[in-house]
């Protein structure tokens, strides 16, 4: 893939596949560049975020997550309580939900998180009004949702988009099959049935002792290490949080403790994230030890009865199709990664592992994706070759790597 070539200035890599230059333009932060104006919707102050896709594929209702800090090294009077994000057409302003998220709840937000549509090879300009003095209230319909448990174990974490929903419980993950667009889990109890389908659609895999849809191993040479209490016995602890329930973004994080053996000091750190018209889930993941350095862990894949599968180590996927949890059907597992951190594959009777190495301490990034025959997305005839391909497509967009340029004064 050919890299989008950046003028001299400050860089920093944000985000996965986000390159960012902080320059001084001097573009009228301040005037408004369109009819109507930012000062229409309040807003005192402006600076221009051009986003470039060097890619040959275009990108619709892409997800852009970029650092708040580094931002402020170009505007630094820029406030994430009090800003918003918009489309400049030439002719109109149209707002851009977006949203600040403070990911280790310390009143600071650290991420910058909206949608854009990103034809190939092309540049889109998007200006970021702010500094209203809290004047400005742009009300936007979220189209996200998360929440902690709903039922008596106090397992659950939940995060959702309009198009997916995904659950984290005793370390395993899975996904729900989604009929239409609507949220849904605000709606559970206890007593909710979702094994059975609903008239929104169904829970959609049994997942036993296996890892489902991406729970974390560590390795020590060939020695896997899981993060899974199955059924909820283990010694293994969750401390689950809602980071964030939107309107463009559902976040859920877990902090994963008593890894054994103990003396490893293993922690693993997971920010899960499903964004609006969106069927995937980001997986933030940083890795600790007590020796730091070099790590390598695996999001397992389970294995489906009666699948078909497939996976390249150079294009960065892992996809599988199979029969799902009872009356559910065929459903599609697939996991996304960078081929730069591929560290080698193994599997056992249940899942397959690929191994990804990461620095102790860094964040690095994974993508999951849950699938039905009956759901929002399922694959044309015929699926599982098709699946593949939309495993496979899906990681190739998440990874273009996004030229942004911060016009500041």
């Amino acid at each position: 893939m050919s890299r989008h070539k950046i003028p001299k200035g400050i860089y920093g890599v944000l985000s996965f596949g986000v390159i960012i230059a902080l320059l001084s333009f001097g573009c009228g932060r301040g005037k408004d560049s369109t009819a109507g104006g930012i000062s229409s919707f309040g807003f005192k102050k402006q600076f221009v975020i051009e986003i470039s896709n060097p890619g040959s594929l275009p990108l619709a209702n892409h997800p852009v997550v970029l650092d708040i800090a580094t931002v402020l090294k170009s505007v630094p009077d820029f406030s994430p309580s009090d800003f918003a994000l918009f489309e400049d057409s030439g002719k109109e302003l149209k707002i851009i939900p977006s949203q600040a998220d403070d990911l280790d709840q310390d009143a600071n937000p650290e991420e910058l998180a909206f949608l854009a549509t990103l034809p190939a090879a092309s540049t889109t300009r998007i200006i970021c009004g702010y500094a209203s003095d809290g004047k400005a209230a742009l009300a936007v319909s979220p189209r996200t949702y998360a929440r902690l448990a709903w039922e008596e174990q106090d397992a659950n974490i939940g995060w959702e988009s309009n198009c997916a929903a995904y659950r984290f419980y005793w370390g395993q993950l899975e996904a729900f099959g989604k009929l239409d667009n609507r949220l849904i889990m605000s709606t559970f109890d206890a007593q909710y049935t979702y094994h059975d389908m609903m008239d929104w659609g169904m829970d959609i895999l049994k997942i036993g002792n296996a890892s489902g849809l991406g729970a974390i191993s560590i390795w020590e040479n060939d020695t896997r290490i899981p993060t899974i209490n199955a059924v909820g016995k283990g010694d293994v602890q969750y401390a689950r949080k809602v980071v964030g329930t939107g309107p463009v973004r559902a976040i859920a994080r877990v902090d994963i403790t008593g890894i054994q053996p103990a003396e490893s000091g293993y922690g693993v750190t997971l920010i899960m994230s499903a964004f609006t018209d969106n069927r995937f889930s980001r997986q933030d993941i940083v890795l600790r030890s007590a020796a730091g350095g070099n790590l390598v862990y695996s999001p397992g894949i389970q294995k489906l009865h009666g699948e078909t599968w497939s996976w390249d180590k150079d294009k960065g996927f892992l996809a599988t199709w199979g029969e799902g949890a009872q009356g559910a059907g065929e459903v599609g597992l697939g996991l996304m990664f960078s081929p730069e951190s591929y560290a080698g594959f193994s599997e056992n009777e249940l899942d397959r592992y690929v191994k990804l190495s990461a620095e102790a301490g860094a964040k690095q990034t994974f993508w999951i994706l849950g699938g039905w025959h009956q759901g929002i997305g399922a694959p044309a005839a015929p699926q599982a070759e098709n699946w593949a391909r939309d495993v496979e497509e899906t990681g190739i967009r998440l990874r273009t790597p996004l030229g942004i340029r911060i016009l500041g004064e």
